[in-house]
């Protein structure tokens, strides 16, 4: 067997059988090798690997929402702009769930968070919620280290998520409108009185992509968004920072030499599976691992330096 490194397959009796398992070329983030290691560093908590995959698909639920509403947003509106029969009500509410969908699955992916640094620190009982978990590192309430102060600090963004998602979730679903550059705002009215919501008594406009005012007609709040579009782009490039740094906090908490499991070469035809361990120490410095299976007829051996790490 022959394997062809470009196309990440071999050739056995006349046919080419391809590797399933996809080969890594772009870096880990520290966020990946946190998630990747965690359920090994933290093996006594109970389902460790389930929280850790979770992290991993909600990110990914993020990531295709806002994907998903920028493509809306550029079929729907950027292409048929001058045509005013396409902006109906059902382009219209399919845009607003979208716009909504979006801020859930951020908020979503915060819960998850909040429960995974409470099960990292058992001792210290925090609240699963991440909005009081916020709250209370940001007033001091609670000291975990510097770290996730500094961390809570630049969650400016989580607020509008908070916002958006909570009246859109237990009160009104929010009505998209076109604003006067053409482009799809968004409108709600604030019911939920939780402390830190804006309220008749403390309407402050604290940004210039999102207003509050006061509805004449209701005597509620208004929460109004000229532009969806450069909105998501805003919260999703600070959710983003947020991530890089938690990923460098959530590193500090693994142990480097310790061992992982990685799938190098798979195929669905001849059943060949081959693994091998590998530590973050030897990601960062791009060593190869330690082979797991050796067996002569493996189709990568004298390409693989794993394998002749192992042998």
């Amino acid at each position: 067997m022959i394997y062809d490194k470009e196309r990440n397959g071999f050739f056995c009796k006349g046919k080419f059988i391809v590797n399933n398992f996809p080969i890594r070329t772009e870096k880990y983030t520290d966020l990946e090798l946190f998630l990747r290691y965690f359920p090994i560093q933290f093996s006594h908590i109970k389902d460790a690997t389930n929280w850790s995959q979770t992290i991993q698909d909600k990110y990914n639920a993020i990531r295709i929402a806002f994907e998903e509403l920028k493509n809306l947003i550029d079929i729907y509106w950027k292409e048929y702009c001058d045509d005013i029969k396409i902006r109906s009500t059902q382009y219209l509410i399919a845009l607003t769930l979208k716009y909504e969908t979006f801020m859930n699955c951020i908020y979503s992916f915060c819960e998850s968070l909040a429960m995974i640094i409470k099960l990292i620190y058992p001792k210290m009982n925090l609240t699963s919620k991440f909005s009081k978990l916020r709250s209370e590192i940001l007033s001091e309430k609670i000291m975990i280290d510097d770290d996730f102060c500094h961390l809570m600090k630049i969650t400016d963004w989580y607020d509008e998520v908070h916002w958006i998602r909570t009246e859109a979730t237990h009160s009104l679903f929010g009505f998209l409108f076109f604003s006067k550059d053409g482009k799809p705002g968004y409108l709600n009215q604030i019911y939920n009185k939780r402390k830190g919501v804006p309220s008749n008594k403390n309407v402050d406009n604290i940004k210039d992509h999102i207003k509050f005012e006061k509805d004449t007609v209701s005597g509620r709040v208004k929460i109004e968004i000229d532009n969806i579009d450069n909105h998501i782009d805003i919260i999703f490039s600070e959710f983003n920072k947020f991530l890089f740094e938690f990923g460098k906090i959530g590193l500090k908490l693994i142990n480097f030499d310790l061992q992982n499991v990685d799938i190098c070469f798979q195929n669905s035809i001849t059943y060949q599976i081959g693994t091998k361990l590998i530590t973050i120490n030897d990601i960062k410095n791009d060593q190869p691992g330690i082979c797991t299976k050796l067996y002569d007829e493996c189709p990568m051996k004298n390409y693989c330096k794993a394998y002749t790490k192992a042998s």
